[in-house]
């Protein structure tokens, strides 16, 4: 597995009794599957802030370099002015969802309009790419979207399904069971978390 590497940054936050417990994670995502590589346990509850957002990539730019993102891929939480301007200024490329009720400014027609608004047009299985750049927040960017079928929230509040999740029942599934039906080269990508924690 070469890179440049798609990563990926989510969040999970649950209670164990009294005390929150919150980790914040950027993982390697392959073949649709995102593996874990670093993680910051946040010592509160809610969303993380700019500064844990900068913090968690700057050590993996530090492992790794810059130049082994491809992007970074992240969910609507991972959106803010200066967070956004901080990637574009250390140019790593990024795919972020952005909430529907965002304003966006297009300098190509002096206009300004909701994001959905942008794409009321797509049916489900349909997307769409904005190629003149637009601003989000003061920033500058790219948009684009599609619709899909909306995934089931469940009782607690939080998705039916976890990209994280999934990543990690199948490197638990391998390693307990001998089982490797994904074809997916496991040890490779866990020799890269061996080394971040046994470094020379």
């Amino acid at each position: 597995m070469e890179g440049p590497f798609c990563l990926a940054i989510d969040r999970t936050n649950w209670q164990f009794g009294s005390t929150d417990i919150n980790v914040f994670m950027l993982a390697v995502v392959h073949d649709g599957v995102a593996y874990p590589l670093l993680f910051s346990m946040l010592p509160k509850k809610g969303a993380s802030n700019t500064k844990e957002r900068i913090g968690l990539v700057q050590r993996y730019v530090r492992l790794f370099g810059v130049e082994s993102i491809d992007c970074l891929l992240a969910d609507r939480e991972f959106v803010g002015e200066h967070w956004v301007k901080w990637l574009n200024d250390s140019g790593i490329r990024y795919h972020i969802r952005i909430r529907e009720n965002f304003w966006v400014d297009r300098p190509s027609s002096g206009r300004r309009a909701k994001a959905s608004w942008l794409f009321a047009d797509l049916r489900v299985g349909e997307a769409k790419c904005l190629h003149k750049i637009c601003h989000v927040n003061g920033q500058a960017c790219y948009l684009s979207a599609s619709k899909v079928k909306p995934i089931r929230i469940l009782k607690h509040g939080r998705k039916a399904k976890s990209i994280f999740r999934y990543g990690l029942d199948i490197v638990t599934e391998f390693l307990l069971r001998d089982r490797n039906e994904y074809k997916i080269p496991i040890f490779n990508l866990l020799s890269i978390v061996n080394q971040i924690l046994t470094p020379d």
